[in-house]
């Protein structure tokens, strides 16, 4: 029976930099290999690494992703700070996405870990939009904000140990 993530507590992470991320992308994939990965949601490290790279690789291709309602991009600069300064609420589905988000197929930690080393390499170039889909006029900052707020959301139901 899949777990209910909303009443899961994460670890609670804060990542300044891309790189901060993959380090500890880089330490679950470690844990992992040595069988002391302890997961408290229902994705795998690769799919957890896949599905961050996913929505990075989103930012150059917003088509990939359905269009969302309308009331999203209204209610979408409101919430911005929010997001952008916290931590996202784990839980939350999608509409329109079949298993409530985007970019959570399966995949080994060989391939989760190779697509998110990649995505913090897009990261870290920057030159992002000035505008999100939803969230509307977006800083280089905002948008770095973004990425690692889902980072440490996914990343927290991985919790590795020495």
């Amino acid at each position: 029976m899949p777990i209910d993530t909303a009443k899961v507590r994460p670890r609670t992470l804060h990542f300044q930099t891309p790189d901060q991320a993959l380090a500890e992308a880089e330490r679950i994939a470690h844990s992992s290999r040595a069988g002391k990965l302890q997961t408290l949601g229902n994705w795998t490290p690769g799919q957890t690494l896949s599905h961050l790279a996913w929505w990075i690789e989103a930012i150059d291709h917003p088509d990939k992703a359905p269009p969302l309602p309308w009331f999203y991009k209204l209610l979408g600069p409101m919430i911005k700070k929010k997001i952008l300064t916290g931590t996202p609420k784990p839980g939350v589905k999608l509409p329109g996405a079949p298993t409530g988000t985007h970019g959570d197929a399966p995949a080994t930690l060989d391939e989760g870990l190779t697509r998110f080393r990649a995505a913090v390499q897009r990261l870290n170039q920057g030159n992002f939009p000035p505008r999100h889909p939803v969230f509307g006029k977006m800083s280089q900052q905002d948008w770095l904000n973004l990425h690692l707020r889902h980072a440490e959301l996914h990343l927290g139901f991985l919790q590795p140990s020495s």
